[in-house]
């Protein structure tokens, strides 16, 4: 049980924010690859692979706040400022619950703003 609350507790603490720097990046490769001579030849479709990245990291994120709410409801009984490890577990969990909706709103901004955005055009 203990180490299944450190696993959910550390995955609840970086999912979120390593699912939105996953959709950012590969965004950003995505948006390169839309701009390039290659892209017509190849036939990349960036509204789907954009929409995809932000349906994936936003599942991510979903499960991450899923991971934290879970230790946040097996640490009930523990105060975030107690001993370690559970204060810590708590504490993180805690933390992890307000960070992972942020980083949906952000993964959902940045997935629908990509739908959006023309990343070719001259200046």
């Amino acid at each position: 049980m203990s180490r299944r609350l450190e696993a959910l507790q550390w995955f609840g603490l970086f999912g979120g924010a390593l699912a939105w720097t996953a959709q950012f990046v590969v965004g950003y490769g995505i948006g390169q690859a839309q701009c390039s001579a290659a892209a017509s030849a190849f036939g990349i479709a960036p509204k789907a692979w954009q929409a995809a990245a932000c349906a994936a990291a936003a599942l991510v994120a979903v499960l991450a706040e899923a991971a934290a709410v879970a230790v946040v409801r097996a640490t009930r009984d523990t105060e975030y400022e107690g001993t370690p490890p559970g204060g810590r577990r708590r504490f993180f969990a805690l933390a992890s619950t307000a960070a992972n909706l942020l980083f949906l709103a952000i993964i959902l901004n940045t997935g629908l703003a990509s739908l959006h955005h023309f990343p070719c055009r001259q200046s």
